[in-house]
Formats: structure tokens, sequence, C-alpha cells
């Protein structure tokens, strides 16, 4: 029987593995304690009177064997944890990475179908900008400078950084802390995303404007310097009367030609090259401007993105600390109630080894007066079932008395319903025979006023005929 009783305190011993796994919170509360003992309690089925005496005294000793053990475990699993963290860590991050996969502008982003619908807009306005020349004209110059110079003075595309990639995973790190329900962490992450998605319209508009130098630069070998300029200064629409005025003054007779010979030719071909040359230099000046506070925007964005990513990061640290000495706190609690439980455990083991002898002995004493009792007990039944036949005989006489009794009245009861129905028969018949005697009396009666009126008519008639 204690081999039985040991066999399954083994197999809970074997399914509390499942006990130490990680949980989301802890109660401070002494649930575990009591949950652990209802279970200790269920393995225990209902045994003989003396083994429930064994098992009430040494209960107490298998609740604290069985927490000790599960101490025990809790550490060993601790050891194994602090061990494997930098290689599970490394895993993670290799499979975060295969997960997100290559981005456009290097940037992992939340929310994709958003940045997909604000890509789009963009895209849709650009081929707008490209079919419509009239719009952004400060745009479309034409760059004269090579692309080596271009290339040095302000990047196209700055540098991009995948945050995402070298920082730790902050959504499977603050589903595990309990973070998802976190105002804080929620408005950070808002923040973040933001930030992303500015990020990327800035970066679409750097591309844009990038795409527009280049297609100027790719249209510039088939027209000249006088139609690119011309291009550059040409409002968006022409005053009345200019077209006419021109033309006046290109016909005037007062107009000469210029002679190559002449020596203001020079001087004035020099003013020219010197005015398109500063009429160059303005416009690369104000496209190197304008793509010089795209890439500062861009670098503003990112820095305040890594101070974001910095305080969720310095967060999540705190947190795990948190939860790091709340754990190592646990465990020494748990160690801790271990040894003193596993030193209870020996005390109790050395009272019940002291007390084995006197609890056979009363074991034995309880067993004689069972043994009494149900002797006492089978002479108490037989008592019993002799009085119990003698009521049933005497209660046997009594109802055939009874049914004896039941037969002579119903006898009575017979012959006095026959007699009520002969009487009734006589009454019936003198009825029926004074009914016919009325019957015919009141039929002579009708004969009789029937003759005497006959009579009366007929006398009536002979006095009638008699006055006549």
């Amino acid at each position: 029987q204690i081999s039985t009783v040991n066999t399954v305190i083994s197999v809970s011993l074997d399914d509390g593995w499942q006990l130490v796994l990680p949980r989301r919170k802890r109660s401070t509360s002494s649930s575990g304690d009591v949950h652990e003992k209802e279970q200790i309690d269920s393995i225990f089925l209902p045994l003989h009177v003396a083994e429930e005496c064994i098992l009430q005294k040494g209960s107490y000793s298998c609740v604290h064997f069985f927490e000790a053990s599960m101490a025990k475990m809790a550490y060993s699993r601790q050891l194994l944890w602090e061990r494997n963290q930098s290689l599970l860590a490394e895993k993670l991050l290799e499979r975060l990475r295969r997960r997100a996969g290559p981005t456009r502008c290097g940037i992992h982003f939340a929310d994709r179908p958003a940045n997909q619908t604000n890509g789009n807009s963009f895209r849709q306005v650009k081929f707008l900008c490209e079919r419509n020349p009239s719009v952004d004209r400060s745009l479309q110059s034409i760059n004269e400078v090579g692309e080596v110079d271009e290339t040095e003075t302000v990047p196209a595309d700055p540098t991009p950084t995948d945050s995402n990639r070298d920082n730790p995973a902050f959504g499977e790190v603050s589903s595990l802390l309990g973070l998802d329900d976190d105002v804080e962490w929620k408005e950070m992450t808002e923040e973040e995303e933001s930030l992303a998605l500015e990020e990327q319209s800035l970066n679409l508009e750097i591309e844009h404007v990038c795409f527009l130098f280049s297609e100027e630069i790719r249209r510039r070998p088939i027209l000249t310097w006088s139609e690119v300029v011309g291009k550059e200064l040409m409002p968006p629409y022409r005053e009345p009367g200019t077209v006419a005025e021109r033309h006046e003054k290109m016909s005037s007779p007062s107009r000469r030609r210029c002679d190559k010979n002449d020596a203001d030719f020079s001087l004035r071909h020099a003013e020219k090259l010197r005015r398109a040359t500063e009429l160059r230099a303005q416009l690369q000046a104000e496209k190197t401007a304008r793509l010089r506070e795209l890439a500062r925007r861009v670098e503003e964005v990112r820095e305040k993105r890594q101070k974001v990513i910095e305080r969720k990061r310095q967060l999540l640290e705190s947190r795990m600390e948190r939860a790091q000495e709340n754990r190592e706190k646990n465990i020494t609690e748990i160690i801790r109630k271990a040894k003193d439980d596993e030193q209870k455990v020996l005390e109790v083991q050395f009272i019940n080894s002291l007390q084995g002898g006197n609890m056979l002995l009363d074991l034995r004493m309880r067993d004689a007066g069972v043994e009494e009792r149900k002797q006492t007990m089978a002479e108490e039944r037989a008592r019993r079932m002799e009085e119990k036949a003698a009521k049933e005989h005497a209660a046997e006489e009594r109802r055939k008395v009874a049914e004896m009794r039941i037969a002579r009245l119903q006898e009575i009861a017979e012959r006095k319903e026959a007699r009520h129905a002969q009487l009734a028969a006589q009454r019936n018949e003198q009825e029926r025979l004074r009914s016919e005697k009325r019957k015919l009396q009141q039929e002579k009666l009708t004969e009789l006023r029937l003759a005497d009126a006959e009579e009366n008519e007929s006398l009536r008639k002979r006095i009638q005929e008699k006055v006549e």
C-alpha cells in the first residue's frame, strides 16, 4: 500500500513540470500553495481505516516533499535559461530578420497597408506633375554640374537605417512583459510609427526630386542653353500684346545686326556667359538647398525615431530588470521555503518513526473493537429478524380475519342490493298498472263526454225543429 502511494506521488511529480512554466502574473496570495495541496489531496484514494490514518499523519510531509522537489526543478530551469539565454536571443533576432525581409528604403514599417496607400498616392501625384510641365518649374531646371560633384554635394538618398533589425524584438518582448495595454508604451509606438511614415514620405520626395533631375539631364542634350534659360525664366502666362511688340521691335529698321568684328561683341558675349553662369549657379544652389533641406528633415526624423526607440528600449530594460529581480527574489524565497520544508519533513519523519509502534498498537486495539462491534451488530440483526418474522405472522393473521370480515360484509351488501332491486321492480310494476288503469278511466270519461255532447246536440236540433 505504501509503495502504491509512492508511485502516485512520483507520477504527480512528473506531471508537476508543467507548474514551473513561465506565467504572465504571479499572485501574491497563497492560491498556488492551496492548489498544490488540492492536487496532493486529490491523489489519495479512499483506503482502509488504518491506511487512511497513516495518510492523515503523513500528508503534511508529502506536501512539503512535493514543494521541495518543485523548488529544485525551478532552480535547475533557471540555470538552464541563464546558460542558453544568449543563444536564444540570437535565434530570435535571426528569425525576425528572415521574417522582415529586404525593404526598399531600409526601414521596417509596422503599418504596411498605410505605407502602400501613401506610396501609391505619391506616385499618382508624381505622374500628374510629369504630365503637366507648368507645375513646379523650379524643379525642372537643368543641372549643369557633373554627376561626381552632385553626389559629393548632397546625397540623393541618405544611408537608410533599419533600427528594427538592430534593436530587440519590441513586439514579442512587450507581449511577454504585458506592455500591450500600457498607455506610455502605446504612445511611444504610435509616435514611432508616425515618424517612420514621415521618413518614408521624405525619402519618396527625395527620390522624386532626383528622378526629375535625372530626367532633365537626360533631355538636356537636345536643348540649347537659350531654350533652357527661356524655359526657366518664362512665366506660366503671357500678357496681351507681347508677341506684337516683339515682332515690331524685331522688324524695326533701326535694329542692326552686330558685327562679330565689333569690339563690343566680345564684351557682350562675355556678359551673357557671365549671366548664364550666375543663373546656372543660382539654379544649382536652389536645387542643392532643397535637397539639403530634405536630407536635414530626414535626419531630424531619424534622430527623433532613434530617441523614441531608445526610450522604448530603456522602458523594456527597466521592466525586464524588475521582472528579473522579482524572479530571482521568488526563486530565492522558494528555495528558502523548500529548505525549511525539507527540515520540517525530516522532523515529521522522525516523529512518525517514533510513533509507529504506538500507531500499530492503536490499530490492533481498534481492529479488536471493530470485530466486537461487528459481532454485537450481528446478534442485534438476528434478534431484529426474529421480531420482524413474528410481526409479519401476526400481521398475516390479522389480514386473513379482515379478508373474511370483508367477504361477509360484501355478501350482506349483495343481498341487500338484490332485495332493493326486487322491491324497485315491484314498485315499477304497480306504477305501470296504475298508469294503465288511469288511462282506461280517462278514455271512458272521454267517450261518455262525447256521447253526452251528441245527445245534447240531437236534443237541441229536435227542440229547434219543434220551435220552427
